[in-house]
């Protein structure tokens, strides 16, 4: 028993010991000292502490730790740990608090080890949990091989990580790229239930990420959406099942973009993206459409399949709606082969390029196939190509390596693009070089090329190689003939080019008159002559003109060449441009340390606007000492300049010693000192610049520094206004007064950062009449912009004070670094108490009274702005001169959200009515608009001929490409009178029907408004039926002998491309004065049922004659267009009786002569057809021998003539024009049965003539 107790007491102090050793370690400092002390010795020199506080149990601090071992060098300046110990006994790491302070790893590269151990899958489940309350990491710094990789200014974090849950309660990363934040959770089983949120805005070099990335799973199906703002903006949305074959479905949408954001040598400018796919692991369908440029390409479809280590292209088929035909592609890719190979066919069938795409019409089909590696490829193909009809064919047979491309056969059959037969090598490594034959027989450029049109016939065999010191090579060009253009072409070459450029033989080129010809005389350095004789430009440029003659000569050892020549050009004419001469005479020597000099003078230059009458460019001197002086006389603009300087090196130092600038109607600008310009060492600077026209002066100056960096001053004095406006239109009549003033001082950081002020200022000003400048239409004062720039904030702020109490405040930041997608934040409040200007906007209002108050918000950032605010328009008055109008009581607010729609809400006044608006609209060219228009008693008119009151009730709705407009309008109240109107109510001449404008069909289309329309007019007050046509008094109509009302009522449509038509009837009641009688109405109608200009006519007015019991009358039928009049009685007589009862109120016979005149003039206003007819039946009965109704060339018109023969020879007439004033009296004698003389005297001219009869 006693051995027993020994050995229960011994463990029992040994369980002692090793509790208190335990908690001596853990929960002292010099015990947690001692079992780092431990740590460092296990891991030999590879980890030092500088200092140690704290204890294991908590908190812990560490100072001054660094580790190092191969390939890395980690330092912390400060480590704060504190965890909980007892949870590891349940196999849990839980850490309350992490914190690294100053955290720099130093990576340097090491060489690949000779094995690599065989990977292990990935695996969720841990040995222990993980815990992570709060971990906090300020400034860290990552380096490989002394090169920086990565840094960061703080990292905030939470996390833990158990056997059911990942979870990121907090990941929160700021750096000077950028920030990052994730906040996700993952169930730790199969499906991976959970989800996350991520957002980014972060630098990658000189490019710019930001977007949101939000992920959900349900354990079945997985859910994805990306939304990138920058570099570009972008949608993706993708879902997949979580099942063995992983079925998913996308859709990306990439609105227009600029594609050289991502790739700079890009040659597009707009790109958009829109597709949509689905598929599973091993295979995909998508869909959509590419628009470059405004050119669309549908992608219908796309299928990919993956087979084992096969990627097969199932099909890929693109359309474009802008050229017929399809592009077929199939193939498939090698994954295992070393190295990776692929095979693909291209086909594409009634493919037709139109003129817009191609320059001409160009129809194709055929097909490529290519298969091989990057280390070993071939392509073959057959192809036609050339106008639909006209096609050539082409056959391409190529292979190729890394090191060369063997062009097997190029070949073009007969056909419009007659034929070419290439083929050759071109090698690639080690250095450049070609050995190539071709050879072409009647082959038309014009086939592929509308403006080359021609039959060429060559052969040309060329080798060559590019060596250090240039090419190396031979070209022979033999039997060159045919057309090119309607021109004859001929030519050979025979040249030697060898390296250092030394040319050796001749090359000599004939189109139509003109002739190229270059001349070497081969040697040991370049001696060689250049030869233009150009009868006409237009023998080698399609839309040019003019001759060229120059001769050159190029001689030396490369690169200390000569260059001595001269080219005097005349009549040179190039599409819109035009050159009346120039001539240029340059004598160079040393072309790597240029010297000599340049003359050039020409006249007669007229490009886009600019005119130049006269220009002289002169330069001389060496590469240390050089001078320019430009002299330019011209419109709008002429300049004269002299600059000077040198080189030294690689720096250049100058002067521009000076510069008159003369602009039309300006004042001369003129530099008041030379100014300095150097390149030194890769800064740019330009020295103080002061232009000065009269009190007006500019002065700058700028300096851009190799680094990036740069500094830019300028000052700004007694600018007018009044030339800004004349430069930005200098057709433009407004006038306006006051100057600007300002300064300015920028710089900007190589790194970006941009820091300066700058301020515009102008004490007072405004817009005023062009014949009155002392009643200005808007005035201000204390007009300032205030702008500070900073690395992180761009501030402006502006100000002015308008005439009456007038406003304008604002505040505009953008806040972010320079470049970046900034933040847009500010304020603008404006009113204007004044409304005359407005009157400059239009001659149609006088007398504009009111105001307009607003408040504008920015908010969205530099790319995607956001503007909203309000905008009132208040006590608004205005007079309508042209339709007696006196508007009032007008007020109109608009509200927006965005600033791309507005809510508005307005009435006006005028007379004792008003019209109201409600409804939205936008600024973007196809936002919606939505509006109802309702008014009542509003005067729409009231001047001495016309006074109408109408009631509108209209909703108008559109798109930007369509608009739409419904309702009715009632006009109330109407009192007209015809004779009073502009012109005296006279209709406008109409063109004859034997007149066509060509094109004019499609001019109107074009101008035509897209818009539909149905609208209710009603004629008169009160409710009416549809269609109703009860009589009102409330329109009254009077001019001409009328003197009446009208009632009724139309339904009017409208559609685009088509005329306005209508249905229904007005009716009209009332007299109409004609022939010195009141005339009653009877019966009138005009019924509409197809164009609205083209009614159709039913009108009765007629005379009673009670004494005699006859009723006379005069019925109008037909259309508009083409009436039809008749004379009618009742009791029934001939329509020329009817006429003298109608006009004179008693038969024909007892008419006497001055009756006689009246009829006549009576049957004239039947008509110049029908009131022929009925004038010769009055005339027969009064005795004369000619009296009619026709057209007469010298009166210009139709005529009511009235002729007898006075013998049997001599006969005289006299005649009145109907529709153009003038009298005319005929004089005609018969000399034979053939001739007679005539003279006629008329009110405008006179002439006389003999006229020769012939009838057979």
């Amino acid at each position: 028993m006693k051995i027993l107790r020994w050995l229960l007491g011994i463990v029992a102090v040994l369980l002692l010991v090793v509790v208190v050793a335990a908690l001596w370690a853990l929960r002292t400092e010099s015990g947690s000292g001692f079992v780092l002390a431990r740590v460092q010795a296990s891991l030999g020199d590879k980890l030092a502490i500088r200092k140690i506080s704290g204890t294991l149990a908590g908190p812990l601090i560490l100072e001054g730790v660094r580790y190092r071992d191969t390939g890395i060098d980690a330092q912390i300046e400060r480590v704060t740990f504190d965890a909980e110990l007892l949870p590891l006994w349940s196999k849990t790491l839980h850490i309350r608090n992490l914190e690294l302070a100053g955290l720099n790893v130093a990576l340097t590269t090491q060489p690949a080890p000779t094995a690599t151990p065989p990977s292990e899958p990935f695996s969720t489940q841990l040995p222990l949990s993980i815990l992570l309350d709060r971990l906090h990491i300020e400034h860290a710094a990552i380096t490989q091989d002394a090169k920086p990789v990565f840094a960061l200014d703080t990292l905030d974090t939470a996390a833990r990580w158990t056997a059911t849950e990942i979870a990121i309660g907090k990941f929160s990363l700021r750096a000077p790229d950028g920030s990052i934040d994730l906040n996700a959770n993952v169930a730790n089983a199969r499906g991976y239930r959970g989800g996350g949120k991520l957002s980014f805005d972060w630098h990658v070099a000189e490019q710019h990420y930001a977007g949101t990335l939000d992920a959900s799973s349900d354990g079945s199906k997985a859910i994805t959406a990306l939304l990138l703002a920058q570099p570009i903006a972008a949608t993706l949305h993708a879902d997949v099942l979580q099942n063995d074959a992983l079925p998913w479905t996308l859709t990306l949408s990439v609105p227009s973009f600029d594609p050289r954001i991502l790739s700079p040598d890009s040659t597009l400018k707009t790109l958009t993206a829109e597709l949509s796919g689905e598929g599973d692991k091993r295979s995909a369908n998508v869909t959509g459409a590419l628009t470059a440029d405004a050119h669309r390409i549908n992608l219908d479809p796309l299928k990919l399949a993956l087979d084992g280590q096969t990627l097969k292209l199932l099909a890929l088929t693109l359309t474009t709606p802008e050229a017929a035909g399809k592009l077929h592609a199939q193939g498939e890719v090698k994954l295992d082969a070393k190295p990776v190979s692929a095979q693909l066919a291209l086909s594409w069938e009634d493919v037709v390029l139109p003129v817009n795409l191609a320059g001409q019409t160009l129809a194709s089909h055929g097909e490529i196939n290519t298969q091989g590696s990057a280390e070993q490829f071939a392509a073959q193909g057959k192809l036609s190509l050339g106008p639909p009809g006209q096609l050539a064919d082409i056959v391409l047979d190529l292979s190729g390596t890394p090191q060369a491309i063997a062009l097997k056969a190029l070949d073009i059959s007969r056909g419009s693009a007659g034929s070419l037969d290439a083929h050759g090598t071109v090698n690639l490594q080690p250095q450049l070089g070609w050995d190539l034959t071709a050879k072409a027989d009647k082959l038309n450029p014009g086939a592929f090329a509308k403006d080359w049109p021609g039959a060429i016939n060559f052969s040309l065999v060329t080798q060559g190689t590019q060596t250090p010191d240039g090419p190396a090579a031979t070209i022979k060009l033999s039997q060159l003939s045919g057309t090119l253009r309607q021109r004859p072409l001929a030519g050979s070459a025979d040249l030697k080019i060898k390296p250092k450029f030394v040319l050796d033989g001749t090359l000599e080129l004939n189109s139509g008159k003109s002739e190229i010809s270059v001349r070497g005389r081969g040697g040991e350095q370049t001696d060689a002559d250049i030869t233009l004789a150009i009868a006409s430009l237009g023998d080698w440029l399609p839309k040019s003109a003019g001759s060229l003659r120059g001769q050159f000569h190029v001689n030396g050892k490369w690169p200390a060449i000569d260059v001595n020549g001269q080219l005097d050009a005349q009549k040179i004419v190039s599409g819109t441009s035009h050159l009346d001469s120039l001539n240029l005479r340059i004598n160079a020597h040393d072309l790597s340390k240029p010297q000599g000099q340049l003359d050039l003078h020409a006249n007669g230059i007229a490009a886009a606007q600019f005119s130049i009458s006269d220009l002289t460019l002169k330069a001389n001197g060496s590469q240390a000492a050089h001078q320019l002086q430009l002299d330019a006389t011209g419109t709008p603009l002429g300049a004269h300049l002299s600059l000077s300087g040198g080189l030294q090196g690689d720096d250049w130092q100058g002067a521009l010693n000076t510069l008159l600038l003369q602009i039309k109607d300006q004042p001369d600008w003129t530099l008041q000192q030379p100014a300095s310009i150097a390149y030194v060492k890769g800064d740019l600077q330009l020295g103080e610049f002061c232009l000065k026209g009269g009190a007006p002066s500019l002065c700058l100056s700028a300096t851009q520094m190799a680094s990036g960096a740069s500094h830019g001053q300028f000052r700004l004095e007694h600018l007018p206004l009044a030339m800004l406006a004349k430069l930005a239109s200098p057709e433009s009549t407004l006038k306006l007064n006051g100057e600007i003033n300002g300064n300015g001082d920028f710089s900007r950081a190589g790194s970006g950062e941009l820091s300066g002020k700058a301020t515009l200022s102008s004490t007072s000003g405004g817009i005023i009449y062009p014949d009155d400048a002392t009643h200005p239409l808007l005035s201000y004062e204390n007009f300032a912009i205030d702008t500070v720039l900073s690395p992180q904030q761009i501030a402006t702020s502006l100000h002015a004070a308008f005439n009456d109490g007038g406003r304008l405040d604002g505040q505009i930041t953008l806040d972010g670094a320079a470049g970046s997608d900034q933040a847009l934040n500010g304020k603008i409040e404006f009113g204007l108490k004044n409304l005359g200007f407005i009157e400059l906007f239009t001659a149609e209002l006088v007398s504009t009274k009111g105001q307009i108050d607003g408040t504008l918000h920015l908010g969205g950032s530099s790319s995607k702005p956001n503007i909203s605010g309000d905008l009132a328009l208040t006590n608004f008055a205005s007079e309508v001169p042209s339709a007696g109008l006196k508007l009032h009581d007008g007020a109109i607010k608009l509200n927006s959200s965005d600033g791309e729609q507005f809510a508005i809400d307005g009435t006006l006044g005028s007379g004792a009515g008003a019209l109201s608006v409600q409804g939205t609209l936008g600024v973007a060219a196809n936002a919606p608009l939505r509006l109802h228009i309702k008014g009542d008693k509003f005067i729409a008119a009231d001047i001495p001929a016309a006074r109408a009151v109408i009631a509108p009730d209209l909703n108008v709705i559109g798109d930007g490409k369509s608009y739409r407009v419904d309702g009715e309008v009632e006009l109330s109240s109407a009192d007209i009178d015809l004779a009073k109107l502009p012109g005296g109510g006279t209709a406008t001449a109409k063109r004859s029907a034997d007149v066509v404008i060509v094109g004019e069909d499609q001019q109107k289309a074009a101008a035509s408004l897209p818009l539909t329309a149905n609208v209710t007019i009603k004629l008169g007050q009160g409710e009416k039926l549809n269609l109703d046509l009860r009589q009102g008094q409330e329109i009254k109509l009077k001019g001409f002998g009328l003197d009446g009302t009208l009632a009724g009522q139309l339904v009017v449509s409208e559609l685009p491309g088509r005329p306005t038509s209508a249905r229904g009837q007005i009716n009209v009641n009332g007299t109409y004065k004609a022939y010195g009688q009141d005339l009653k109405i009877q019966d009138g109608r005009l019924q509409f049922a197809g164009p609205i200009d083209n009614p159709g006519l039913d009108i009765r007015a007629i005379r009673v004659l009670a004494d005699q019991n006859i009723t006379a009358g005069v019925r109008v039928q037909g259309t508009a267009n083409r009436p039809a009049l008749t004379v009618y009685s009742d009791p029934v007589m001939d329509q020329s009786e009817a006429l003298s009862y109608l006009v004179l109120g008693k038969p024909l016979r007892s008419a006497s002569g001055d009756d006689s005149n009246r009829l006549g003039a009576a049957a004239t206003a039947l008509g110049t057809a029908s009131g022929d007819l009925l004038a010769k039946s009055i005339g027969g009965k009064l005795g004369v021998d000619d009296i009619g109704v026709a057209d007469n060339s010298t009166l210009g018109g139709a005529a009511f003539s009235v002729g007898k023969y006075l013998s049997p020879r001599l006969y005289v007439s006299y005649g009145v024009g109907i529709f153009t004033p003038g009298e005319l009296v005929t004089l005609r004698y018969k000399l034979t049965e053939r001739y007679n003389i005539e003279v006629q005297s008329a009110s405008t001219s006179n002439r006389a003539g003999i006229n020769y009869r012939y009838e057979h």
